[in-house]
């Protein structure tokens, strides 16, 4: 039974598809929150239209049976995270470098949080669709641990600093969807880094800004700017005027 949309049941788990008990499961980890936590361990989040409210943690929901959410954590997840602590908390270069053994880690990690709010019910990711047919190839790829699958989607990602250069990792977006020569193109910072992920069944074949992961034997590079100049930022700033406090 294929239940790889919005509407699908609640009982039935969005990976492994079986009618079973669902647990709480995270969409964006809360690793990447935890240098955003006030001292009374609150979570500032800000919505559409500028409006915010707190959160003891991060943003749940039933979505997966607990065999898994333990397996997609271990698979997707854990090997990122020695990865990320890699990153410097200040930058003295236009770039850090990615080691080619590392990439896939990243490319599971991204991947797994896009395809989690693509099949999200949860009014935070609503607008977020891939599309059935990546949904399903993606879903595939998770369960049945399948790199050759995930390494067909392109993407590349920037370091967000502040005006001291310092690695911005408390910064978190919802995903933008773009268009790039038709193909669909997904925008979104998390940890500090904007990701890219381009979800098309046919291979691009124009330029893309240090275009990385597309083969994981490759060192990759995560090119260094402002905040500022995100394009998920731009976009909300743009949807929703500059911030009125």
């Amino acid at each position: 039974m294929k239940m790889n949309n919005k509407h699908q049941i609640e009982t039935y788990c969005a990976l492994c598809l079986n009618e079973v008990p669902l647990c709480k499961s995270h969409i964006v980890s809360n690793h990447l929150y935890k240098d955003m936590f006030d001292s009374n361990h609150r979570l500032l989040l800000v919505e559409d239209d500028w409006r915010t409210r707190f959160l003891q943690s991060g943003i749940y929901e039933k979505l997966l049976c607990a065999e898994c959410d333990s397996g997609i954590n271990l698979f997707a997840e854990i090997p990122f995270w020695p990865v990320w602590e890699k990153i410097p908390t200040t930058m003295h270069a236009d770039h850090h470098i990615v080691a080619k053994e590392d990439a896939e880690h990243v490319r599971r990690f991204v991947l797994s949080i896009l395809w989690r709010a693509s099949v999200a019910r949860g009014d935070t990711w609503k607008h977020v669709d891939l599309g059935r047919k990546h949904n399903e190839l993606i879903r595939e790829a998770l369960l049945n641990r399948d790199d050759s699958i995930l390494n067909k989607y392109q993407m590349w990602a920037t370091l967000l600093v502040d005006e001291n250069n310092s690695v911005q990792k408390g910064l978190i977006t919802t995903m933008v969807l773009s268009r790039q020569n038709g193909h669909a193109v997904w925008y979104w910072v998390a940890g500090g880094i904007e990701w890219v992920v381009m979800v098309t069944s046919h291979r691009y074949q124009g330029n893309l800004p240090n275009d990385v992961w597309v083969k994981k034997e490759e060192e990759a590079l995560l090119m260094v700017r402002s905040w500022k100049d995100s394009i998920s930022i731009k976009h909300h700033i743009r949807c929703n005027g500059p911030y009125p406090g």
